[in-house]
């Protein structure tokens, strides 16, 4: 979830399919 801070659109729909978890974490970071 760190490089959501890269790309957070993009990991946004990544994150969502791997883990709900992770998108959360990446929201806040």
């Amino acid at each position: 979830a760190w490089i959501a801070s890269n790309d957070m659109p993009n990991i946004d729909r990544v994150l969502a399919r791997r883990r709900p978890s992770d998108l959360v974490v990446g929201d806040q970071a």
